[in-house]
């Protein structure tokens, strides 16, 4: 299952070393995370995102996240493929539109709910669109009981969402807690930087994020 990481920080902070972390949590997965990455922070000097995605496995790329920029706001995902289908450019997250950015990671089998997309994880953005008239939190609260009411099994189910500087969560597993579910940490008053990811990693003193819930940081 893939793995992301989401950064919102009140000051500009190093991307490299955050990545490197992450890098190295998906190469050394119980599960293969090498069918992919993708990283999206703020383009600097003007608006929307700046985007990186590539088919290689992230931690064969690791050289380039020296070019990346110092930014306060970091998204990054690497894949692994549902069935066994391969690196795929299309369905390589992040994924944008406008000022919204998604990520997704899971296992759901005998959805029943039509929706625009080629892959599970469009099918999901799209449904959030669709139900967002009312804000980010409810289309996960909407999308959390479609899924439930319209699939056969669901291994695990989380959300991502980055929209003007806040992070909604969903979070959604049926078993394995430290690999499925996710991981928060919230050092706002430390170092002002807030940070949602698969995994642990570092020196940050992650919690995880309770089962079953949608969350807004």
């Amino acid at each position: 299952m893939c793995r992301f990481l989401i950064i919102i920080a009140e000051k500009q902070f190093d991307a490299t070393s955050h990545l490197n972390s992450f890098a190295e949590l998906c190469k050394n997965s119980e599960e293969f995370q090498g069918d992919g990455w993708g990283v999206c922070y703020p383009a600097p000097k003007q608006e929307g995102w700046k985007c990186h995605r590539s088919i290689k496995p992230i931690w064969q790329e690791q050289h380039l996240f020296d070019s990346l920029p110092a930014t306060k706001i970091l998204v990054a995902h690497a894949r692994s493929s549902f069935q066994d289908r391969g690196p795929n450019i299309e369905f390589t997250q992040p994924f944008v539109n406008e000022k919204l950015v998604f990520v997704f990671n899971g296992e759901i089998s005998g959805v029943k709910i039509r929706a625009r997309g080629n892959n599970g994880a469009q099918k999901l953005f799209t449904l959030i669109q669709q139900n967002s008239s009312n804000g980010y939190k409810e289309a996960l609260q909407i999308l959390k009981r479609l899924i439930e009411d319209n699939s056969e099994h669901i291994k695990a189910m989380n959300v991502g969402l980055l929209h003007q500087n806040k992070i909604y969560v969903l979070c959604k597993y049926s078993e394995r807690p430290n690999y499925f579910g996710l991981h928060y940490y919230n050092g706002k008053d430390e170092n002002e930087m807030q940070i949602v990811c698969s995994q642990p990693y570092g020196s940050y003193d992650f919690k995880p994020i309770p089962n079953n819930q949608v969350l807004v940081i």
